[in-house]
């Protein structure tokens, strides 16, 4: 069963090397490799070029992510698939792991249509900064969340396998409307063709080239604004293609997903001007934010707790110290120490 490892890179001269390394070391022996350089105008390439007696590599023209998507995905021959960032890393394990999962019989007959796994964060230099992505995972039948949030809870796209049928009929990707943020579509896509494995342990390196501000957790988005209307645009689009390309409607309406609420509490006091949800007020914030916490599954009264109170006080704090606690990620640093107190962390 040969799983491909379709590496995107743009610009990642500097990380582009690990990460191919890191797909090659892999295990799981049945792996081809795949690097697709999206016209990168860095050293990037001569970098790849190096691969090439181990790797397939191509050169293409900048056309954005979901063009070095398709590029990747023309290329692979395998059953399986996994996107991985040309800055991310991955466990040499990982697809050993994974395919144990993915093959693992179920007692309903379903099948698993991906398998994720949780990703350690490191800096730009490649060091371990403490804490992983994501929080929380789901798994199993995921698509009743899916039809209340538009989402669910995983990995970025280095920390999923995918079964490579689940999500073919999304390809070829439209590249002008995902030039970022592609890795969205097969994570959305492929719940909807069998169940999801979400393994315990962490098997990659998410790379972060700056620590979370502001309320801004990511490599991709500058703003408070910025990151409220891309997740919005995701789902959006997301909700299209799935008619369009399964014939699977997702009417809506939609409730945020939890931690996009936190967002959107800092930016309706600190940006208020630019804030994108011209109804938002302090209650209305407050009423979205129970019924999700509400329908979201796998939070712990405690967390639940921590989140009504993180945002309360983002609503009500004065503006001098509700600017330090977004600076600092109080957030996540407060989750992480309940989910450590609560044993959840292996």
């Amino acid at each position: 069963m040969t799983v491909s490892i379709l590496i995107n890179n743009y610009n990642y001269a500097a990380y582009v090397g690990q990460a191919i390394d890191s797909a090659l070391a892999q295990t799981w022996r049945d792996c081809e490799v795949i690097v697709v350089d999206d016209g990168s105008t860095d050293g990037s390439w001569p970098v790849i070029e190096r691969y090439r007696d181990r790797a397939r590599v191509l050169r293409q023209e900048n056309g954005g992510q979901g063009a070095a998507y398709n590029a990747g995905w023309r290329m692979a021959r395998g059953e399986f698939v996994l996107f991985l960032d040309a800055d991310d890393l991955l466990d040499p394990c990982a697809i050993e792991r994974a395919m144990a999962a993915m093959t693992q019989p179920a007692a309903d007959g379903a099948p698993v249509s991906t398998v994720s796994w949780r990703m350690r964060l490191i800096d730009r230099d490649g060091h371990a900064i403490g804490g992983f992505t994501p929080y929380l995972m789901h798994s199993g039948d995921v698509t009743p969340v899916l039809r209340r949030f538009g989402h669910y809870a995983g990995p970025p796209a280095s920390g999923n396998l995918y079964r490579a049928s689940s999500i073919a009929p999304m390809f070829p990707l439209e590249p002008a409307h995902w030039r970022r943020a592609a890795d969205t579509v097969p994570f959305i896509a492929a719940p909807f063709s069998g169940r999801v494995a979400a393994l315990p342990d962490t098997l990659g390196s998410y790379r972060l080239h700056r620590r979370p501000r502001m309320g801004v957790f990511g490599n991709i988005d500058a703003s408070l604004r910025a990151a409220l209307l891309i997740s919005e645009n995701r789902r959006n689009a997301m909700v299209a293609l799935l008619q369009e390309r399964m014939g699977i409607a997702l009417p809506g309406p939609f409730l945020p997903l939890p931690w996009t609420l936190r967002t959107r509490a800092l930016s309706w006091r600190l940006e208020r001007a630019q804030h994108p949800f011209a109804d938002d007020s302090a209650e209305r914030i407050r009423l979205l934010q129970r019924q999700a916490l509400q329908d979201w599954p796998g939070y712990s009264p405690a967390e639940k707790l921590l989140q009504r109170a993180w945002v309360a006080s983002a609503l009500h704090l004065p503006r001098p110290l509700l600017q330090s606690m977004a600076a600092t990620a109080t957030s996540g640093v407060a989750k992480a120490a309940v989910k450590r107190l609560l044993g959840g962390v292996r």
